[in-house]
């Protein structure tokens, strides 16, 4: 269904209001005469298809005004859940070029992804279809830059990005970028956890390409796996904010929103704006799936109790198991430099230990760990802990 609502007129001798609708523009056929209130609901409507309507206003001795502008509503089902499955090949969303999408250098947006290849680069959300000047993306994937990375690209500049294996295939992850002005002001969330990121010098310049998610660089780099809750907005979001809105679905009506596409259509090729800007996508290619996130946006607690005790070239890890039901792995990160990002090895639950082997003795490895549960929630990264490895 359509419910549509309008200001009432002033005139002391109005009748009536007339309804026209159907599925082309400027429609003609009278749906209903309206004699009371301002509303009026059409019903029995198909899910997926568009819908135009306008009406006019009707005097005691029968005088119609002119007919409002058009107004196009897409009816679907709001319980339901869906994402778009992406084939790597030649699919697509085009979300047009409306000047909502001109945001300048504040800038947050946000995406459920799941991928099935992370072998190459792959847009999540772009304006670089035409490679204008100042255009950028962000995006997933491998390249010179790192692998499995989380990165927004410019023109021959990495803008902003996260180093080795922030994102893994087959599971569900929220990722989320913002800026803050033409300042070095970026920050990368996954699964709502701050990055480390690298960044580079690169002012962001509004363009005419039309925006489309899920393929990047000259309409090429067609992303491989499934997307779902696509958010842009004019403002930098807060950590807590992002949090927030992995689990607590958006209303379209919220500050600064410029477009907002929550996939619960299932059925056509017109991914809806949930915003009243109305920018909504026309989808090439991609089809409809039920595999969505789960509604599990907790993160397990920051593991505990973590030690390093050195060997002979090795150095043996061992921590306090996480309480949780739901715990799936701890994720091993270390390197020969403090705060390490590189990822180990990832330890099924229920071990507690990992054996770091092949080391220099004589030189000092840094270790933390991560908990992560059956949807992909990731939890913040445990202090270092130091040792170094000698012969015993």
């Amino acid at each position: 269904q359509v419910v549509l609502t309008w200001t009432a007129n002033s005139e002391g001798d109005l009748a009536s209001y007339k309804v026209y609708g159907g599925t082309s523009a400027s429609p003609t056929t009278l749906l209903s005469t309206v004699t009371s209130g301002q509303t009026y609901t059409h019903s029995s409507l198909t899910n997926g298809t568009t819908y135009y309507y306008r009406i006019s206003a009707v005097d005691t001795d029968g005088n119609e005004s002119d007919k409002t502008a058009d107004v196009i509503s897409l009816p679907h089902d709001p319980e339901s859940s869906y994402s778009l499955s992406f084939d790597g090949t030649d699919d697509y969303v085009n979300v047009g070029n409306d000047s909502d999408f001109d945001i300048d250098n504040t800038v947050t947006i946000e995406a459920w992804i799941k991928p099935t290849s992370l072998s190459n680069r792959y847009g999540i959300f772009t304006t670089r279809r035409d490679n204008d000047p100042g255009s950028f993306q962000l995006e997933v994937g491998t390249s010179d830059n790192a692998s499995n990375y989380v990165a927004v690209g410019g023109i021959s500049a990495w803008v902003a990005s996260t180093g080795d294996n922030a994102i893994s295939i087959g599971e569900w992850t929220h990722i989320a970028y913002t800026r803050n002005g033409t300042g070095d002001n970026h920050a990368i969330y996954v699964n709502g956890i701050a990055q480390t990121i690298s960044t580079n010098s690169y002012t962001f310049v509004n363009n005419d390409a039309l925006k489309e998610i899920g393929r990047g660089t000259d309409q090429d780099q067609h992303y491989n796996g499934q997307i779902d809750e696509v958010a842009i907005w004019s403002r930098a979001l807060t950590q807590e904010e992002i949090q927030s809105n992995m689990s607590t679905p958006l209303t379209g009506n919220e500050t600064g929103l410029v477009g907002y596409w929550n996939f619960n259509e299932g059925t056509g090729t017109t991914l809806t704006d949930q915003t009243s800007n109305g920018n909504n996508g026309t989808i090439n290619g991609a089809t409809w799936s039920t595999d969505v996130p789960s509604a599990d946006a907790t993160a397990p607690a920051t593991p505990t109790n973590l030690v390093a005790t050195p060997g002979n070239a090795q150095v043996v890890l061992t921590w306090t198991a996480n309480s949780e039901s739901d715990l799936a792995s701890y994720k091993v990160y270390g390197g020969t430099s403090a705060t390490p990002t590189t990822l180990l090895s990832t330890v099924t639950s229920g071990t507690e230990t990992y054996t770091h082997t092949s080391l220099t003795n004589g030189t000092t490895y840094y270790y933390r760990i991560s908990a992560v549960d059956n949807n992909g929630n990731e939890s913040d990264k445990t202090s270092d802990v130091s040792s170094l490895p000698h012969d015993t």
